[in-house]
């Protein structure tokens, strides 16, 4: 058997389209526990008027919130399958027949969604990944199933006590989704097998905003698993990247987050390494090219395009070339380069830094011509080109790349015996 959850609130103009479409289903054993959240329109009346004994109706005294009653009605299920719909849309008449068939031969799924033709103020197809590690990896950013599609085998919501968490109002799904992928693979069906309805009724800008902050906690403790810590500034960073809605100038801890979680991940192993990799490059220069449109519209396009732009082309070079097993250390030892200074203290140079801590390769300073950055909490010296004299390095690694002519140049003055270019390093080609 089938147990269909809902939780209903005031949905008198659209309940009967989702009842019947519920009782046309061509697949005969399921049970439908809807929960009326205390609406204080006409949608407990109309629900009463169903006299299918496969319907179990409770209506609520008071409101208590989509996550809660979503939860009383998995305690009530008896299903060995758990699908969820909501009160305004419509499932086609094979959806359960079609859901249950797929579970039933991927047994190694323990939730699964499907495609949704968008109808009402909006029209169009919503359509998600097929490919398991990549549904897992793309959790890091955001629910990659539609709520109101999954099924869910409840075998695995018992044996780990998994339920919606309470504390989330908003954006439960989301959780849902990150708490089973942690010990069962995340399916998709490739067929339209839900009618989803868009009207002005469902999210206000108001409840848009809490469920940004309800998703971002579920952003937060993903990457906590991972081992990847969040500061706040971090993570609203982040989070505008998963969303795609900062500007190029506010993306500046963007790429430190990034390569903090391949990092962790090689480490924990908990995505395949590679996908993982190509769809965080995939979606960096996704979100390049939106930001670049808006850089292009401001004032100094040259300087910004330049900096920011810049910092891109090195994280995509950056990313393939740790791919491609480069081993930046044995580079350098392999060129007799023992002992560098980094110039540029900016995101690039801690980077680099960060990557040969544990190294043969000594860092010995920095340089910038602001020597008022805070390079690496000043752990190391930091020395102006234009007024210092250079303490003697075997190289010194030039991480403003798209400069480096005129870096150079002006290096020439001073004592250092070979200046190059962490672009060439990257390309293996010093």
């Amino acid at each position: 058997m089938v147990s269909i959850i809902t939780s209903v609130y005031n949905s008198a103009e659209y309940i009967s389209e989702m009842l019947d479409s519920v009782l046309a289903q061509s697949y005969p054993d399921w049970e439908l526990i809807i929960i009326d959240d205390a609406s204080t329109d006409a949608t407990w009346d109309i629900i009463i008027q169903y006299k299918d004994a496969r319907i179990i109706s409770v209506k609520n005294e008071k409101n208590l919130g989509l996550t809660v009653n979503l939860n009383k009605a998995l305690s009530m299920a008896k299903g060995e399958y758990i699908i969820r719909i909501d009160g305004d849309d419509i499932a086609w008449i094979d959806r359960i027949m079609v859901q249950v068939r797929y579970m039933n031969e991927n047994p190694d799924v323990a939730v699964a969604g499907c495609w949704m033709k968008m109808f009402g103020d909006k029209t169009g197809i919503l359509q998600c990944s097929l490919d398991a590690d990549r549904l897992k990896i793309n959790l890091i950013f955001n629910a990659v199933l539609f709520h109101p599609t999954l099924i869910i085998r409840k075998s695995i919501l018992d044996q780990y006590k998994i339920a919606y968490d309470t504390s989330l109002r908003y954006a439960q799904d989301y959780a849902l989704e990150y708490e089973i992928s942690k010990y069962a693979k995340i399916g998709s069906i490739d067929k339209i097998l839900v009618d989803y309805r868009v009207h002005k009724k469902q999210i206000s800008i108001e409840k848009q905003e809490k469920q940004l902050l309800c998703a971002n906690k579920t952003r937060k403790k993903i990457l906590e698993d991972l081992g990847v810590d969040l500061s706040d500034e971090e993570l609203r960073c982040w989070s505008d990247f998963c969303l795609f809605q900062k500007n190029m100038s506010d993306d500046k801890l963007v790429p430190h987050v990034i390569q903090k979680i391949i990092e962790k991940n090689r480490v924990e192993c908990i995505y395949n390494e590679k996908i993982l990799e190509r769809i965080l490059i995939k979606k960096y220069d996704e979100y390049k090219n939106v930001c670049l449109k808006d850089v292009m519209t401001t004032q100094n396009i040259e300087e910004k395009n330049c900096k920011y732009y810049g910092t891109y082309i090195f994280m995509v070079m950056w990313m393939k070339a740790l791919e491609d097993g480069l081993n930046i250390e044995k580079v350098l030892l392999k060129n007799d380069i023992h002992k560098i200074a980094i110039y540029g203290a900016g995101y690039i140079g801690k980077l680099l830094l960060d990557h040969l801590r544990t190294t043969a390769v000594s860092v010995q300073y920095g340089i910038d011509k602001n020597i008022e950055y805070n390079f690496m909490d000043r752990e190391l010296p930091i020395y102006s080109p234009d007024y210092d004299e250079l303490p003697e390095v075997d190289a010194v690694i030039v991480t403003p790349f798209y400069i480096f002519e005129s870096i150079r140049e002006s290096l020439k003055t001073q004592n250092v015996n070979r200046i190059i270019s962490i672009e060439t390093i990257l390309e293996n080609r010093i």
